[in-house]
């Protein structure tokens, strides 16, 4: 049993899930949602899921987006796939996982540029926003629902979105049922 703890730890994707201890918190980590059946890449997106189903909100997980980026003074159209697609606002949710990591962060700002080109509405969220520390231990805020949504409303309420993403992709959330 120790083999395998080990092995689900080995495939933590970012460095505050590395952080994270406990049998527990291993096992969510590298586990499928029991509803979606769906297996996320970190323990802050599948607590980002959580909230998006406790508040009935509908999203795709990882859909794929037609996006143009500029590569070496080239335009090169390629597909990205945003950690979350919320319908009903038409607002993109990235998590962005290592913000003390420069190489990522170049990466994240890539992102903020080519999204905001495109005029697409997008919802950051951050370590912070989901996780205090104590003693070198992460634990899910209290108010990490009301801080992730917060960001996402306020990204709705930004001005108009082109949204690019295909019209194909799993739905996730409760579907909300005709009257």
């Amino acid at each position: 049993m120790c083999l395998f703890v080990l092995h689900i730890k080995k495939k933590s994707f970012h460095g505050l899930e590395a952080k994270l201890e406990g049998f527990e918190t291993a096992l969510l980590s590298d586990s499928k949602d029991a509803f979606n059946r769906v297996t996320y890449r970190s323990e802050s997106e599948r607590i980002v899921a959580g909230i998006f189903e406790e508040e009935d909100i509908r999203f795709k997980y990882e859909a794929p987006l037609s996006v143009d980026v500029d590569d070496k003074g080239y335009q090169e159209r390629r597909t990205w796939h945003p950690d979350f697609y919320i319908h009903d606002l038409d607002v993109i949710v990235e998590y962005v996982g290592l913000p003390d990591d420069e190489e990522y962060m170049e990466g994240i700002h890539k992102k903020e540029k080519v999204y905001e080109e495109m005029g697409l509405k997008v919802a950051w969220i951050y370590p912070e926003d989901i996780w205090d520390e104590s003693n070198g231990k992460y634990w899910k805020k209290e108010n990490a629902s009301e801080m992730v949504l917060n960001k996402v409303y306020e990204a709705a309420r930004s001005g108009s979105a082109k949204s690019n993403l295909y019209g194909f992709g799993r739905d996730y959330g409760k579907q909300k049922r005709a009257a």
